[in-house]
């Protein structure tokens, strides 16, 4: 399960940036996350929620912004959302597209004090 080495390098991370900032505890940690990046939203925060044990983010609650997959068809030019994963552009049928947005993982913000 590759979301305990997610969490444990995230959590070294919120260490980093909670020492450059000199806080005493984390609050929050929210994340961006690609329904494509091949993480599993309940995995994340079970391993999240068993590795901040003991660490700066102990009492820090994990804000999940789940993301759609948005693609770009390079035949039509629009954009488009995928209700499912066929990468087909539901315009033009195309298959010449490029993911835009969801398919990955984002740390966007800490809440520090």
């Amino acid at each position: 399960m590759h979301e305990f080495d997610i969490v444990q390098n995230l959590l070294k991370l919120i260490k980093k940036y909670a020492e450059d900032n000199h806080a005493a505890t984390v609050i929050s940690v929210k994340i961006k996350l690609g329904r494509l990046s091949g993480v599993e939203p309940y995995l994340l925060k079970t391993a999240f929620d068993t590795f901040k044990e003991n660490t700066i983010a102990n009492c820090a609650e994990l804000i999940m912004d789940i993301r759609d997959v948005v693609i770009r068809c390079n035949q039509c030019n629009q954009q488009s959302i995928l209700t499912e994963f066929i990468f087909i552009c539901p315009i033009c049928g195309s298959i010449d597209i490029e993911t835009i947005e969801g398919d990955t993982m984002t740390l966007e913000t800490l809440e520090m004090k």
